[in-house]
């Protein structure tokens, strides 16, 4: 099994130089393995899923997958490098196999410009031997196969849910996990068909049977059918061309061809998954392509940037069931902006990383465990995990911070509350707030006037406090603990 314990990204996209320290699975406890991304938009989240990704993906995929626009610097070459458990791999033109650690993609700028078709972009996936300078440098390329056309990592995989969902179980041009499997399926059903024993009555009839389904089909479908188009057309054609044509409905030899996942509705409707949603196929693909792979023995890793996208809470709340399922024995890097998602992990052992950017641009990843909340006794709530993870400022955060606040310090009334964070905190940020049923107008600090506000919206008499203002309250209410 291959477990990714660190990762260093230079030079791509917003970092510069970035290490990350990763959660890792250890077979029993759930959620082990589960890495939660948060932050807002182009903080760097969805860059790291790729930068993983980009580690053992094929030069070919390189080509049309990193472009000039990914280097922060295009003097310098983007560097990105994974530390690893200790995993075997076999050398090239042999049985022999070493030790290594880790994983190393590197992309750079072509010195010399060529007439050719060529990418301007120069590649290099490679595995990071355990001990240095004993091996060959074709030895360590990961493009590189067997003479026998063999993968040099069999039972390694990473699979990555873009945004764009990529269909990682329909059927199409390029294969897919399910043509994999339907091949596999149809296979099955040649061997059995060859190997069926001519000699014996029953198994002759079997095999008759099995190779004539069609008839069968042909048979309810086209029973007491007054229309004779199909008849006129296969008579015709078999003059034509001196063969029999028939109208088949599957192949006999691959009859798993067709075949595609439905969700049954009624008695005889079947809705292809692909048009429940690509919320529900993305979830359902997660669990063919866990379940696919973990049969085989091969180790996986998920990629999945924003899974909320087109699900209900209540199928995010089973998502992260699922994946915490799942991270037992696997690892899964998740890029979300769900509040759902984020909260439902905190009393796991996810590791939970936030994404920010400092005022002067520079990405920082920090972990949310350490930094952030823990302002309340009930800690994390939702106010908190939206201001800290997301840099939303709401009134239900401004809430629980006044509050709680309040009790704390023991003042009921809320004109000595006031004075207490007037006197005592040193809020002097000041505005005027008239009360509706006195018509009495008093001096009062930003934080009650926004309280008030959210408590008695039916007062119309004083100006909306702005988003700044709340964001400025909130932090005054924070600075008091």
């Amino acid at each position: 099994m291959i477990i990714l314990s660190e990762l260093t990204i230079k030079n791509f996209r917003c970092f510069e130089e970035q290490h990350f320290n990763f959660k890792v699975p250890n077979g029993s406890d759930e959620g082990r393995g589960l890495n939660i991304f948060i932050g807002e938009n182009g903080n760097g989240k969805t860059s790291v899923l790729e930068a993983i990704e980009y580690l053992t993906q094929s030069r070919l995929k390189s080509k049309s997958s990193v472009s000039i626009r990914d280097f922060l610097d295009i003097k310098k070459k983007v560097e990105i490098q994974a530390v690893t458990n200790e995993f075997e791999v076999e050398s090239v033109f042999s049985k022999d196999k070493f030790i290594c650690n880790g994983f190393q993609f590197e992309a750079k700028a072509r010195e010399t410009k060529s007439d050719n078709l060529v990418s301007p972009i120069v590649f290099d996936n490679k595995i990071i031997p355990a001990v240095e300078g004993k091996l060959q440098d074709y030895e360590l390329r990961l493009d590189v196969t067997k003479p026998w056309g063999a993968s040099r990592l069999p039972n390694f995989q990473i699979v990555y849910f873009d945004k764009n969902r990529r269909r990682h179980i329909s059927k199409g041009i390029f294969p897919s996990k399910l043509d994999d499997l339907i091949e596999d399926l149809n296979f099955q059903v040649l061997e059995k068909i060859n190997l069926l024993d001519e000699s014996k009555v029953d198994q002759k009839r079997a095999k008759a049977e099995l190779l004539n389904i069609n008839n069968v089909i042909r048979e309810i479908l086209l029973e007491g059918t007054s229309d004779k188009l199909f008849d006129k057309v296969l008579s015709d054609c078999e003059e034509f061309f001196d063969r029999e044509i028939s109208l088949d409905l599957i192949s006999n030899l691959e009859p798993f061809s067709s075949s595609f996942f439905s969700a049954k509705v009624g008695d005889l409707h079947q809705l292809p998954i692909s048009q429940l949603g690509s919320g529900t196929e993305m979830i359902f693909s997660l669990i063919f392509l866990y379940n696919y792979f973990s049969l085989r023995g091969n180790n996986i890793v998920f990629l999945i940037d924003e899974p909320e996208l087109h699900l209900h809470p209540m199928w995010q709340d089973k998502l992260v069931d699922l994946l915490k399922r799942i991270t037992r024995t696997n690892q899964v890097f998740v890029s979300t902006h769900s509040p759902y998602i984020f909260k439902n992990c905190v009393n796991t052992e996810a590791g939970l990383l936030t994404f920010n950017k400092s005022d002067n641009g520079k990405v920082i990843v920090d972990d949310a465990r350490n930094t952030y909340w823990g302002h309340f006794p009930w800690s994390p709530s939702w106010g908190e995990i939206n201001y800290y993870a997301y840099n939303l400022p709401t009134i239900d955060f401004h809430n629980e911070l006044y509050g709680y606040l309040q009790e704390k310090s023991g003042q009921d009334n809320l004109a000595d509350f006031d004075n207490y964070l007037c006197r005592s905190k040193k809020i002097n940020e000041i505005r005027k707030y008239t009360d509706k049923s006195t018509g009495k107008t008093s001096d009062v600090t930003l934080c009650t006037y926004i309280r008030n506000q959210i408590h008695h919206p039916e007062n119309k008499i004083n100006p909306t406090f702005t988003n700044d203002d709340l964001g400025k309250s909130l932090q005054l209410l924070i600075n008091c603990f």
